[in-house]
């Protein structure tokens, strides 16, 4: 599959598409608004398919999938055909499995000026089974328990056929089992299935995604020597049972990713949930055994268990009623929608408007996306005033998530509407996607990121003497931000070389402010923050407060603390951006990663045992006493931002001697 030339390489994928009678592109239409819906690896966007020669209606919604992130925006040809190969996979896949219980493909469109193809099925308008029954809210209670037991069956009866066809799924959870109109359960996402079985193609197993923390197998967590099996989505389908019943994830109050691969590295289980039946709970803990030679086989004992519990209640229907049909998603009241959406326009223009939004991100995160628009009001050159960055917020499109979503945003803006400094990105402005969507913030198109900029800057540099020059004058000016911020009692919380964006004037630009803390005690210079804006960190449980980057985050981040406020207090300390300023630094020189050479799950391990990453080639001993300094295990002696500027300032006087 490799092939010397990437536009080769989607030319021989057009014509196997187009041989196999995949390409649907000229029946489909793209929309002209975003959906904002997807996941990590992938965009949903809601299209029209015009069926040729079919009966019933001619024009049917679609959900159109698009592959996004490094794989499809870098420039390195060899990452680009991975990406490639790896949408190949998906497709190869997805296009061998047919049964009523997996959401077929359609087929595979081009859309203009983008070099993957887009993966067709069929909208389902009632999203996934948790959002479903999360608008079922008022149906009688044995009526749900019918219907849940009816879906799943049929989500077992899918994991059943994969299995049977050597295919592992590798991402079993409710996000990626849809309900259609029909109540039917439809497994979807093959993005990380692998199979052993005889298709016209060979794929090795995935080496980029074992699933989703919240849903994985503890020997998912032992490194690159345990591989997704049918005994690893054992344990994501008791998983599953337990969201269906408990309307929440196993770990919800765990909450974020490296907290769980922690619990899990030490054999702790998630607990129990009061809306979760006894014997369903059973099942799910038998599911989820740590030893996953003596988990259950689906096919016989899960099936037949299943069988049981509906045995055991004979009030139920022999078939769910059908339940009345959703209201319009509203699991809040619209008026505290309209309460966050007008205190958000406090803070910013609607530049809604004034802005062409181009449809295809350019760049993308866990939850969002980055789009280029254009200011049809201001200057429309490349790079110039006119030229835009709207981060639009992927959501599964609950009412529920949407709100907690559109509370952070405007957390974001009450913050950085305020921050006025050179080395600060200036927001610009409010976008709403879509009237009844959650808005996104506005900001100047910048080219470079800080990693980006050094790649490019260091190829080019006339001199070494040159070269260190630039690096230390692009610290300085992280530095003077971050010594702004933490004089305005404000925490930055996710300080990396992508959260560093170079202006064309060369100024390095603090960016992304949604992960912003404001410590306990904090008394901010730009206003009465704790009075005024601080509603969204208030409400915040003790797991929201867990934010960052593992490679970036310093060792007390991960301890486990019971009491809310002392939480806060850790993760909104100023030290913690201290120690990702001394990991970024030790980047910009060195340019490589910290804990390059080990993956996420084996970085959490060493920073519980307060450990830190090696010196890297190419860090000088000036700057690397630096990085030590930042990077003291105990965070009360870590030197301050005005500390560290003190050091460089000192360093570039001599650099320019």
């Amino acid at each position: 599959m490799l092939q010397a030339s990437f536009p080769a390489a989607v030319a021989d994928l057009q014509k196997e598409y187009r041989d196999a009678a995949l390409d649907i592109t000229s029946y489909v239409q793209f929309p002209k608004k975003l959906a904002g819906l997807g996941g990590r690896y992938g965009n949903v966007y809601r299209g029209e398919w015009s069926r040729p020669r079919s009966e019933g209606p001619t024009t049917v919604p679609v959900a159109m999938k698009v592959l996004r992130g490094s794989d499809v925006t870098s420039h390195n040809v060899e990452v680009r055909l991975r990406g490639l190969k790896r949408l190949r996979k998906e497709i190869a896949v997805w296009c061998h499995i047919v049964h009523p219980n997996i959401l077929p493909l359609l087929g595979v469109c081009w859309i203009k000026g983008f070099d993957f193809p887009a993966m067709i099925s069929e909208w389902q308008a009632n999203g996934n089974i948790v959002g479903y029954f999360d608008q079922l809210r008022g149906t009688p209670e044995r009526d749900l328990f019918a219907l849940k037991l009816d879906l799943l069956q049929g989500v077992l009866d899918a994991l059943v056929y994969l299995h049977n066809n050597q295919v592992i799924h590798c991402d079993i959870k409710g996000e990626n089992v849809l309900v259609s109109s029909r109540r039917t359960a439809f497994l979807c996402d093959f993005g990380l299935s692998w199979t052993d079985a005889s298709t016209s193609v060979t794929f090795t197993r995935p080496h980029w995604g074992k699933g989703t923390a919240a849903f994985m197998a503890p020997e998912l967590f032992d490194g690159d020597s345990n591989e997704c099996n049918v005994a690893s989505d054992v344990w994501a389908f008791g998983c599953l049972l337990y969201q269906v019943f408990a309307g929440k994830n196993p770990w919800a109050a765990v909450g974020v990713e490296h907290r769980i691969r922690h619990h899990l590295s030490e054999h702790r289980f998630f607990a129990g949930a009061d809306d979760v039946p006894s014997e369903i709970w059973a099942l799910v803990t038998d599911c989820c055994i740590f030893d996953n030679t003596k988990r259950p086989d689906l096919a016989v004992s899960v099936r037949a268990r299943l069988h049981a519990i509906r045995n055991q209640h004979p009030e139920l229907p022999v078939h769910a009623p059908p339940p009345p049909p959703p209201d319009p998603p509203a699991v809040i009241p619209d008026a505290e929608w309209t309460l966050e959406c007008d205190a958000l326009r406090h803070y910013g223009p609607d530049l809604t408007a004034s802005i062409d939004i181009q449809n295809i991100p350019v760049a993308s995160g866990g939850c969002s996306d980055i789009h280029k628009g254009i200011w049809k009001d201001r200057a429309t050159e490349a790079g110039g005033p006119g030229t835009l960055a709207i981060k639009v917020h992927r959501t599964d499109g609950s009412r529920e998530v949407m709100l907690k979503v559109l509370k952070n945003v405007r957390h974001a803006a009450s913050i950085w509407s305020r921050l006025e400094h050179p080395n600060i990105l200036p927001l610009l402005g409010i976008f709403w996607l879509d009237a009844g969507g959650v808005p996104s913030l506005v900001s100047a198109w910048q080219e470079n990121d800080l990693r980006s900029y050094l790649k490019f800057y260091s190829v080019n540099a006339e001199a070494e003497c040159d070269l260190y020059k630039r690096k230390l004058e692009l610290a300085t000016g992280v530095i003077h931000g971050l010594v702004y911020l933490h004089e305005n009692s404000i925490t930055h919380c996710d300080i990396k070389p992508e959260n560093v964006l170079v202006s064309p004037q060369g100024t390095a630009l603090l960016c992304d402010f949604y992960t912003v803390l404001v410590p306990p005690q904090g008394t901010t210079l730009l206003g009465d923050f704790h009075s005024a804006d601080s509603t969204v960190q208030r409400s915040m449980s003790s797991e929201d407060y867990v934010r960052g980057t593992v490679r970036y985050m310093a060792p007390e981040l991960f301890a486990d603390i019971e009491d809310s406020e002392s939480d806060l207090e850790i993760h909104s300390s100023p030290a913690r951006d201290i120690w990702a300023f001394g990991s970024t630094l030790s980047e910009i020189w060195s340019g490589s990663r910290p804990w390059l050479d080990l993956k996420e799950v084996m970085v959490i391990l060493r920073l519980v045992k307060n450990e830190m990453f090696e010196r890297p080639k190419g860090v000088s001993d000036e700057i690397w006493r630096i990085v030590l300094l930042c990077c003291t295990v105990d965070p009360s002696k870590r030197p301050t931002a005005a500390d560290i500027l003190q050091e460089l300032e000192a360093l570039q006087s001599v650099a320019e001697r």
